[in-house]
């Protein structure tokens, strides 16, 4: 059965969130046409869908998460 995650872990893991996505677009550069990068996330769909679509209207930059 799986546990529940505490509010700290599951705010820790959208910071770790955060800092991926941030490092990707740092480390992608701006000179392709098309913008995206890829996270990798060990957080549950429900607490990360919602911070990776604000970060998509936010940069326009594509996310894909895994």
């Amino acid at each position: 059965m799986l546990e529940q995650s505490s509010p700290l872990q599951v705010i820790a893991g959208l910071c770790a969130i955060l800092a991926l996505v941030v490092a990707a677009v740092l480390v992608s550069g701006c000179a392709s046409a098309e913008r995206a990068v890829v996270v990798y996330t060990s957080v549950d769909q429900v607490y990360a869908e919602p911070i990776l679509e604000e970060f998509e209207e936010a940069t326009g930059i594509t996310v894909q998460a895994v």
